[in-house]
């Protein structure tokens, strides 16, 4: 069924087959390694993109106090131009 079942014996691989057990231990020492080594990459990756994200963080903060700030001077204009549409209105 190709499915493995718990305890057994794992099947042989086109890779451990012409390998006595000596040779299987040292492959087996090899694909550790191999996986010790994708590891620290894949920390790097995952350190970077925090880093990646802390900055995209302090840029969507600072955008949004800019934001605040425009809101703010659209508010006051607003606030002018109906002072001024009612001067206007009364010097019609």
């Amino acid at each position: 069924t190709g499915r493995r079942v718990l305890g057994a014996p794992a099947k042989e691989t086109e890779r451990t087959r012409e390998l006595d057990n000596e040779g299987v231990l040292q492959l087996q020492k090899q694909v550790m390694a191999e996986q010790d080594e994708d590891l620290v990459d894949l920390a790097k990756v995952a350190r970077r993109m925090r880093e990646m994200g802390v900055q995209i963080n302090e840029e969507l903060v600072l955008q949004n106090q800019m934001l605040g700030l425009l809101d703010e001077d659209v508010d006051r204009v607003e606030g002018k131009m109906k002072v001024a549409k009612k001067r206007i209105d009364k010097i019609k």
